[in-house]
């Protein structure tokens, strides 16, 4: 059989066919001869099949010897797969800019997939200096022809004003597009537009059809926000327990923001009985899973006791954690917990709080510098840190000012 043939039945063998049933093993074979006598196309498949483990076991430094072969005799696929390799350092150094040169070989051809990611390697900053301008373009490209990935992307990058102005219809006409050629949970992206009111006229009840749609189709971020639309009443009538149940949902498909809802609810009363163990452990699993505002929670919660035995150390532990995920208010209370026994760490808590804008870490600031407490005493930084605070609507700073005065 000539190379060609090889190809086309080890083609019928990778796809399946009426006759021919489905047989990577096989296929691997007779790509493999047929890649050995210099078919680039085999060779190129080879190297697929070697990255996704189809057939043989996983080998990426023999996948990218098949890639680069083919590549170099101008493989589209082959030169986005091996793009992909140095990309992640797969059977290669990892080499941003390598990865660059060979997505843009494969996408200059015109191949929908290596101009996603050489969008991505723009957008992201990995190649040198963000250009969210070429990422567009490459987004553009892709996705006028169809790919989805592509069409999503360019959406979320007119939505966000990166690269182009921002222009909500143009990101509502491409998210449509995507519902139109199946994308079911795009619908979750359309129903959060009609509830922002982005690009279309406000409309609560458009955006819970939307997110049924997608919560139907087992979305839990969709699940979520129908959990919240009837917890608040908007586009339905106001219904805690329905909002429960679809929190509920959501928190089975392990979302954190619906999980934390749910031990929201509880520790509440809404919709359900009062139970803050319960409560405890809803905030728990949600700051177990990485959640800021849950792990603070879970750290006001040992602070408090409540739901919890109280425990300063596992509370000092989870605010920790809180504020190095990006929660402001945790740093102001780890110096709280900190001002009587060591009050240079309380003073390097509310410092942070303090720069980052938080109020209440201003106030404390303030008063660390008024009382010299871990810090020396300093009049002119008290009052400056105070009015921070009063201009952030701190009454208590208001009241602090006047008495320095």
């Amino acid at each position: 059989m000539t190379p060609q043939e090889l190809f086309e039945l080890a083609l019928s063998y990778y796809n399946g066919t009426d006759n021919i049933p489905q047989d990577y093993l096989k296929a691997y074979e007779q790509f493999l001869v047929a890649a050995e006598a210099g078919h680039v196309g085999a060779q190129s498949y080879l190297g697929r099949m070697l990255c996704m483990g189809e057939g043989v076991e996983q080998n990426y430094d023999e996948a990218v010897k098949w890639l680069k072969l083919a590549a170099e005799a101008g493989d589209a696929d082959a030169q986005n797969r091996l793009g992909v390799r140095y990309q992640h350092g797969q059977g290669v150094e990892q080499n941003y800019n390598i990865a660059k040169e060979w997505f843009l070989c494969s996408a200059t051809k015109g191949y929908s997939k290596a101009q996603v990611n050489l969008g991505l390697l723009y957008e992201e900053e990995e190649v040198g200096e963000q250009n969210y301008e070429e990422a567009v373009k490459w987004y553009r490209l892709a996705a006028e022809q169809g790919n989805t990935d592509a069409q999503y992307l360019l959406g979320c990058m007119y939505s966000d004003g990166k690269g182009v102005a921002q222009d909500y219809k143009q990101s509502m006409d491409w998210f449509l597009k995507l519902y139109e050629s199946g994308d079911i949970d795009i619908a979750n992206e359309i129903g959060y537009m009609y509830q922002m009111g982005h690009g279309v006229t406000q409309d609560y009840i458009e955006a819970y059809k939307w997110y049924l749609i997608a919560a139907e189709n087992g979305y839990a971020d969709a699940q979520r926000m129908i959990g919240s639309l009837y917890h608040q009443g908007l586009g339905v009538e106001k219904d805690h327990i329905k909002a429960l149940e679809w929190y509920l949902k959501a928190a089975d498909n392990d979302h954190s923001i619906a999980i934390y809802n749910v031990g929201c609810l509880y520790e509440n009363a809404i919709g359900i009985e009062q139970n803050f163990q319960t409560a405890f452990q809803y905030f728990m699993r949600a700051a177990n899973l990485g959640l800021a505002e849950a792990q603070y929670v879970v750290g006001l919660k040992y602070y408090r006791g409540e739901g919890v035995e109280m425990d300063l150390e596992e509370a000092k532990r989870w605010y920790t954690i809180a504020y190095e995920n990006g929660n402001i208010g945790a740093a102001t209370d780890l110096g709280y917990l900190e001002y009587g026994e060591y009050p240079e760490k309380a003073f390097e808590w509310s410092r942070r709080a303090a720069e980052q804008g938080n109020s209440y870490g201003q106030y404390n600031l303030a008063r660390h510098y008024y009382w010299g407490m871990g810090v020396a005493k300093d009049y002119s930084e008290a009052l400056k840190w105070y009015s921070k605070s009063a201009e952030n609507n701190n009454p208590l700073a208001y009241n602090n000012i006047g008495v320095m005065y």
